[in-house]
């Protein structure tokens, strides 16, 4: 795990002061190393994470001709095969690091090597034969990738903050990225917080000449629904299990010591689990929780790692760990509003004091059906059609407590509208957004997200279920989830991998029919892992109401809690946001939000909001 870095100047030769410029700034990301190589008017970077190879891995690395060079974030977790694949056919290795695979299956299939690796990767392969960069993100967008190209140059790194230290770089504040922020706490798609800044998309890769000519962005994969709709859910539980068994193997290839995030919810309880019967060693979890006991999840971790076997590490979040808020949330280089990514932060900060890598449970959610809004978004669709996917789907029981349920709140419409789904997503809506925009900027709140409007269309044809879990995963999964997760914990130099987000677990998670992932009333998601994970916790453990990382905000946002006075703090200094929002409306927010009025979404965002400007106070408007 890494972070990268690179530049092509069209009119003039690179500077090494430059890339090492660009580099150094995200060495937290790797603080085992850095490696750059210039070439006329193009150069590479790189910070290392050491956990394969740990002497041959150092990049950039090229091939024995000195022709191809690449710079590479990730992991590959098939490289072995591919290795032997390889040599096979008369390759001759220097190292023994996945790296060295990704050259040469580029070497061999060209654009079309992405299809061949299993893993997370973001990587840019300078090909000095044709006189071009190509780069490429994962399927799903584990490893990030942004990149901007202006007149003189194109360049790319891991982070936003690379393209700041790019010599001339003059960034331009997207003022309808900040709506969409204050919509869904992230921002979504290609956009970033700057004009002229993209996110290469999951599944995506693009190429770009030395002169400067660039190509659209390709898409190479997607997750696409394939429900077979005779099932047998015994054989469905015992594919999850070989298949989670091969994925959590797959990630456990590693030259260093590794760990596991462990909430105690059912995805990575399942991870540990499987962790545990593939390694017969002494192994250590982390967790975080609070004093708030509504909000802690800590109990059940303990419950988890006693069960398992594991030591575990834990801490409590206290009002203490938001003094170093601002610094925390300049990691993500845009407005950011997560509030989980505090959480996650000082748990990757804890686990990186004992192993250098560990597993999550990210993903399972959106594959599997676990978010509680998916069936109360299939409850809430119109009568008729919800009638007609019940039917296709043979749903057996239950279907008149289903329908009495679901006919008191109908709406009526295409069941598929972005305006309902956005209902249950959500986080400032378009009358708070409209009131705290000044005169000139309202209009913004009328704007449409292109991502979505997008991933909506290539998911017209899904039944409302899958459309759900196809919007979250095209947006919602890679832009704030691991999103979180990548800042989270490279900015501690750790390693996190999410054995849920695998090739061959989607191809298994894509097959699934909607009425295999639930239980028979339609009130609990993840039916197939929950079954699982009952093969060795309790019903109370398994089938408990879900939690997730959140934090107590609706409540240290009250009258005397430590985020309102943090809060009036920011509201009360001088602040570029208030040449866009409108300070009064902020305080009114405020001034309403109580326990019963719970207002803390809004309130998080806007905290968020403020501190970004604090950070980012010589930004163009």
């Amino acid at each position: 795990m890494c972070g990268i870095t690179g530049i092509i100047r069209f009119n003039s030769d690179i500077q090494l002061s430059e890339i090492v410029s660009m580099t150094e700034s995200i060495a937290h990301r790797g603080p085992d190393g850095e490696g750059f190589h210039i070439e006329g008017n193009t150069g590479l970077g790189h910070r290392r994470l050491s956990i394969i190879d740990l002497d041959g891995g150092k990049q950039p690395m090229s091939d024995e001709s000195k022709k191809i060079w690449i710079t590479f974030n990730g992991e590959i977790y098939n490289y072995k095969d591919l290795r032997k694949q390889f040599i096979s056919e008369g390759v001759h290795f220097h190292t023994h690091s996945d790296t060295e695979v990704i050259i040469y299956a580029y070497k061999k299939w060209g654009r079309k090597c992405v299809n061949y690796l299993r893993g997370m990767f973001a990587f840019c392969i300078s090909d000095y034969n044709k006189q071009e960069f190509f780069l490429a993100r994962d399927p799903f967008g584990i490893k990030p990738l942004v990149y901007t190209k202006t007149k003189e140059y194109f360049a790319f790194g891991s982070e936003i903050k690379v393209l700041n230290e790019v010599n001339g770089s003059r960034q331009k504040l997207k003022l309808e990225s900040l709506d969409f922020f204050l919509r869904y706490q992230y921002i979504p798609g290609s956009d970033s917080i700057y004009s002229d800044v993209h996110k290469l998309q999951p599944g995506h890769y693009i190429s770009i000449s030395f002169k400067g000519e660039l190509s659209a962005p390709t898409r190479y994969w997607e997750f696409k629904f394939s429900p077979q709709l005779n099932y047998n859910h015994k054989e469905l539980k015992e594919e999850a299990k070989e298949i989670i068994n091969d994925s959590v193997k797959s990630h456990l290839v590693s030259d260093v010591p590794f760990g596991v995030f462990l909430s105690g919810g059912i995805d990575s309880t399942l991870i540990a689990s499987q962790m545990k019967k593939l390694v017969n060693t002494p192994m250590k979890a982390f967790t975080i929780g609070f004093n708030e006991e509504d909000y802690s999840e800590i109990k059940y971790a303990q419950k988890a790692a006693k069960t398992i076997g594991f030591d575990l590490e834990f801490d409590i979040l206290t009002k203490e760990h938001y003094k170093d808020l601002e610094k925390i949330l300049n990691f993500y280089d845009e407005p950011y509003g997560d509030f989980s990514a505090i959480p996650t932060y000082y748990v990757s900060q804890l686990a990186r004091k004992h192993v250098p890598m560990v597993l999550s449970g990210d993903g399972a959610d959106e594959l599997f059906g676990g978010y509680g809004r998916y069936i109360g978004w299939g409850i809430n669709t119109p009568f008729n059609r919800l009638k007609h996917d019940v039917k296709h789907l043979n749903f057996v029981s239950s279907i008149t407590k289903f329908f009495d349920y679901g006919t008191n709140k109908i709406k009526y419409g295409d069941y598929r509208s972005l305006n309902d789904w956005w209902e249950y997503i959500y986080f400032t809506d378009d009358q708070t957004r409209h009131s705290l925009w000044k005169s000139q900027h309202k209009h913004l709140t009328k704007l449409k997200n292109k991502t979505f409007q997008e991933t909506r269309k290539r998911g017209a044809k899904l039944n409302y279920m899958e459309f759900a879990q196809h919007i979250d995963i095209n947006t919602y999964l890679c832009d704030d989830i691991l999103t979180k997760v990548d800042i989270a914990t490279m900015s501690n130099g750790l390693e996190a991998r999410p054995p849920f987000l695998d090739k061959k677990m989607a191809d298994f998670a894509m097959k699934i029919p909607t009425q295999a992932k639930f239980s028979n009333n339609l009130s609990v998601g993840k039916y197939i892992l929950k079954d699982l994970l009952s093969e060795q916790f309790s019903n109370e453990f398994v089938n408990r109401k879900k939690m997730g990382f959140g934090i107590p905000k609706d409540l240290w946002f009250c009258e005397g809690g430590f985020l309102r006075n943090i809060l009036m703090d920011y509201l009360h200094d001088d602040n570029l946001a208030f040449d866009l929002f409108d300070r009064q409306t902020m305080l009114t927010i405020l001034k309403q939000h109580t326990m019963k009025n719970d207002l803390s979404n809004e309130l998080w965002l806007i905290l968020v909001l403020l501190i970004w400007f604090k950070n980012n106070e010589d930004i163009s408007l």
